[in-house]
């Protein structure tokens, strides 16, 4: 009634379940099983509401079983999902203890302690979905990573340009700094080189007046001497 699988239940088919009187045959059509749970559903303050679902399996002489919901018989997968409104995770069975369960999860290791809990607590349903996320994060980490990285990079180029920048403006203001003083020096040579024309120029004039006035003086003692010695 609860969704449980023969194999849960020691038997290998559905029809080992029926009850065989002495004298019957296991094959006879007259053999079939069938059991009904009776939900009470009750309101918010846990009083019962007078509404009840009925929950039923039915099992043929041939082993052919079939789920009821309120003597309808329905699919599996409706039947579970009206036990999972209910509280009733046939999945996860958290509902019945079965024989040898508490040893065997007495020899389960943390690993597969984990596991029972998923599945008791219906967590494993999520667990695609978990794994994606968790695939998306670490995708989203990694690209944040590269993202900082990359920003980091070019914070760093940034500064190194500016740095670059800085320097060069300052080496362009040192080559104009010598470019200045070459023009100054320059200016100097010429200005000393035109000082020293003129200076020269005023003392070649000052000579050559010199020389004319020296050349007639002496060219006139000259005839003097001439005529004296007559």
């Amino acid at each position: 009634v609860l969704g449980v699988q023969s194999r849960d239940l020691r038997s290998s088919e559905m029809r080992d379940l029926i009850f065989c009187p002495s004298g019957t045959a296991h094959n006879s059509a007259k053999l079939s099983a069938r059991a009904t749970l009776f939900y009470i559903h009750e309101d918010e303050e846990g009083y019962e509401d007078g509404s009840v679902t009925r929950f039923g399996r039915a099992i043929a002489h041939d082993g052919k079983g079939e789920y009821l919901v309120n003597d309808r018989v329905v699919p599996f997968a409706k039947y579970e999902e009206v036990l999972g409104s209910i509280g009733v995770l046939i999945k996860v069975r958290i509902f019945l203890v079965f024989q040898s369960d508490v040893e065997s999860i007495a020899r389960k290791t943390p690993k597969q302690l984990v596991e029972m809990f998923e599945n008791i607590s219906g967590s494993f349903e999520l667990k695609e979905e978990y794994d994606r996320l968790m695939r998306e994060k670490e995708g989203a980490e990694q690209e944040t990573v590269f993202a900082y990285n990359r920003q980091k990079g070019y914070k760093s180029e940034r500064k190194q340009l500016k740095e670059q920048k800085d320097e060069a403006a300052r080496f362009d203001a040192r080559l104009r700094d010598k470019a200045r003083l070459w023009t100054e020096f320059y200016l100097w040579q010429l200005f000393h080189i035109q000082a020293n024309m003129e200076e020269v120029s005023s003392t070649t004039q000052n000579l050559k007046k010199w020389k004319k006035q020296n050349s007639k003086s002496t060219q006139f003692d000259w005839w003097r001497i001439r005529g004296y010695c007559k």
